[in-house]
């Protein structure tokens, strides 16, 4: 006999599913996790509603004002507090099978976002000789011209509908060059500061290439943006600079919680 499932059914299914992703990777838009389960954003939306209303999650707008699904400390009550207990959290459940390895849902972005903040994009341009097959990385040029400045500097990823951007790292340097061709523009070379050249790269700059190499070959498009900082006189007031302003935008994009930023 074929089973029938109802839309309560289904509702019911993503409930655990959104309390399950929530326990792992920590706040999550309704957005996010539509991403990573596959599922309809109104879905989504009435099965974390319906997790607020047993008590089990807490709906808080966050700095962009916009609602994230924080899982409640065990032992609450529900706010219902009658009838059937409310569904277990993660560890009461056991573990559920993975949901395509590893998913990070970066943040959502859009072009004007970063342009406002002075971000320029960059095209990258594979480069397969330059690839490491057995690490799973992968070559890559970034495009155009860079600033000869320090700066900040960030991912983006394009996946599905056109303009559906998400970030999902940021960092700081004192060369825009280093992180991007690897040399000053006298010619110095310094092939460990580079991400597209992954074989001398240093380990922050191979983990986040082989989440980009990861993500191209799941269809995803990556763009390098860069954003030069004018210096102020003293090296170290610079340094200071870019490690603030690094440290708010990962922040605000929430990236150790669902980018590649590690605290």
């Amino acid at each position: 006999m074929t089973p029938v499932f109802t839309p309560m059914l289904m509702r019911v299914t993503t409930k655990r599913e959104v309390l399950n992703l929530i326990s792992e990777r920590g706040p999550l838009k309704d957005s996010q996790l539509a991403q990573v389960l596959g599922a309809r954003h109104q879905q989504v939306n009435q099965a974390a509603r319906g997790l607020e209303a047993d008590g089990l999650v807490a709906r808080v707008p966050g700095p962009d004002g916009v609602i994230r699904n924080h899982l409640k400390m065990p032992g609450k009550p529900s706010p219902r507090g009658r009838g059937s207990p409310p569904t277990p959290p993660r560890a009461a459940m056991g573990k559920p099978p993975p949901i395509l390895g590893p998913v990070v849902v970066g943040t959502q972005i859009s072009r004007d976002d970063l342009r406002q903040l002075d971000f320029a994009g960059h095209a990258l341009q594979r480069v397969p000789s330059a690839d490491v097959p057995e690490a799973g990385l992968i070559g890559w040029d970034t495009l155009g011209e860079v600033p000869r400045a320090p700066g900040l500097y960030c991912f983006v990823g394009e996946h599905g509908s056109p303009g559906d951007l998400r970030i999902f790292y940021v960092g700081m340097t004192t060369h825009l060059w280093m992180v991007t061709k690897g040399q000053l523009p006298g010619g110095v070379a310094r092939g460990g500061q580079r991400y597209g050249r992954p074989k001398h790269a240093g380990e922050t700059r191979r983990r986040v290439n082989g989440e980009v190499a990861r993500m191209t070959a799941d269809a995803w498009t990556f763009t390098h943006w860069l954003r030069a900082v004018e210096a102020p006189d003293e090296r170290a007031n610079i340094e200071a600079l870019l490690r603030a302003e690094e440290s708010r935008l990962i922040g605000i994009w929430e990236l150790r919680k669902v980018g590649w930023n590690r605290a």
